[in-house]
C-alpha cells in the first residue's frame, strides 16, 4: 500500500527502524575505532625486513 492510502504507519516504522540501526552502527565504529588506536599505541607493530637469497 502506498502511503495514500494510509500505509504511513508501516513506512514511518520501517523509517525509524533504519534510523536506530544507524546510529547503533555508528556507536559501534566509534568504538571500534577508539579500541583499534588504543591498541596502536600500547603495542605498536615492528615489521621487520624479510631478505631472502
Amino acid at each position: 500500500m502506498s502511503s495514500i492510502n494510509g500505509d504511513k504507519a508501516r513506512h514511518n516504522r520501517i523509517n525509524k527502524g533504519k534510523v536506530v540501526r544507524r546510529e547503533r552502527m555508528r556507536v559501534l565504529r566509534k568504538k571500534l575505532n577508539a579500541d583499534a588506536a588504543a591498541i596502536a599505541v600500547l603495542a605498536p607493530v615492528v615489521v621487520e625486513k624479510v631478505v631472502t637469497l
